[in-house]
C-alpha cells in the first residue's frame, strides 16, 4: 500500500537512479525535493523551483508502476526544462529514464479514476445501439461535444461506429 513515505523513498530512489543517466549539473532545473498535491487532473507535475509534486490520490493504492512513472515523467520536464512539454526531446529523455508509455497499466489506473470524484461521465452511443462507458471527466469538452465533425472522422469502439457522446452528470 502506498504511503507517503513510499512515496519519498520512490523519488530518492528515482532521483539516485537518473541522475546517473544525466547529471544533475547538466538538468535545466535542480530537483529542490517532493510536495503533494490534490489537483483533480494530474497525477504529478514539477514547478520551475525544482519540487515535484505528487497527487495524494496514490495514496492507499498499490499503483507503484504508475507512481514510478509519474515520478520519472516530472524528472525529465526538471531535466529538459518546462518550456518543452511533451515534445519529441521530452519522449526521448522519458525513454531514457526508463518510462515506458507501452506498459499496460490498466489495473493501476482504475484503482487511482476509482478515488477520483469526476464531475461527468462519458457515455459513448454506438451505431448498433450500444452504449459505452468512457469513463469520467471534469469537464465538458469540444471532443465530445461538437461530435461528429464534419471531416468524415468519426470515431468507432471495435469497429462499431460512434453516433454521438452523451455527459451524465455524477
Amino acid at each position: 500500500m502506498i504511503t507517503k513515505e513510499y512515496i519519498q523513498a520512490a523519488y530518492d530512489r528515482v532521483l539516485a537512479e537518473v541522475s546517473q543517466i544525466i547529471p544533475l549539473q547538466q538538468w535545466k532545473h535542480a530537483p529542490t525535493g517532493l510536495g503533494f498535491t490534490e489537483e483533480k487532473t494530474k497525477y504529478g507535475w514539477a514547478t520551475h523551483e525544482g519540487k515535484v509534486l505528487i497527487n495524494t490520490i496514490f495514496i492507499g493504492t498499490t499503483a507503484t508502476t504508475k507512481l514510478d512513472f509519474v515520478i520519472r515523467h516530472e524528472f525529465s520536464h526538471l531535466a529538459i526544462g518546462l518550456n518543452n512539454h511533451h515534445n519529441r526531446l521530452f519522449r526521448r529523455i522519458e525513454a531514457r529514464f526508463g518510462v515506458n508509455i507501452h506498459q499496460d497499466l490498466s489495473e493501476e489506473l482504475a484503482q487511482i479514476q476509482s478515488k477520483i470524484e469526476f464531475k461527468y461521465t462519458v457515455l459513448a452511443h454506438l451505431k448498433n445501439g450500444e452504449i459505452h462507458d468512457f469513463g469520467g471527466v471534469h469537464r465538458k469538452t469540444k471532443r465530445y461535444t461538437h461530435y461528429p465533425k464534419n471531416t468524415g472522422a468519426n470515431l468507432s469502439i471495435g469497429g462499431v461506429r460512434i453516433l454521438r457522446f452523451e455527459f451524465k452528470e455524477n
